[in-house]
């Protein structure tokens, strides 16, 4: 399913895949790494779905969750963590929320810059 969307496939029943069953699915794992893994690239992907279709309140939810997720899955000194603030960054341009956008791009580059120092 991840595939379908990454080529441009965000259609609403991808959509409600993600929310009925590889969410609910992924919420059911025991185990926390797991658990993270399934539930960051979900959020992520559903994201990237509402990006391209212009709905920015709910790809900027999508991201905000990840931010739950990232500390144990990718982890915090993994790229993607950075990259996932420019995406709510993003979204809440398309929310012409240039504020808290500029706050969002402001704290990637900290966490990059983090990052690379390290």
């Amino acid at each position: 399913m991840a595939q379908i969307q990454r080529r441009g496939g965000c259609t609403i029943e991808i959509i409600q895949r993600y929310q009925d069953e590889v969410i609910p699915a992924a919420e059911k794992f025991a185990w926390d790494m797991g658990k993270n893994k399934f539930l960051f690239l979900a959020n992520r992907d559903l994201g990237n779905c509402y990006l391209r279709q212009n709905k920015f309140p709910e790809a900027e939810a999508s991201f905000q969750k990840i931010l739950g997720y990232a500390p144990v899955w990718p982890g915090i000194g993994d790229s993607a963590y950075p990259i996932n603030f420019r995406q709510i960054a993003t979204a809440q341009m398309g929310q012409q929320h240039w504020t808290e956008a500029e706050q969002s791009l402001l704290k990637s580059i900290s966490v990059f810059n983090e990052q690379i120092s390290e």
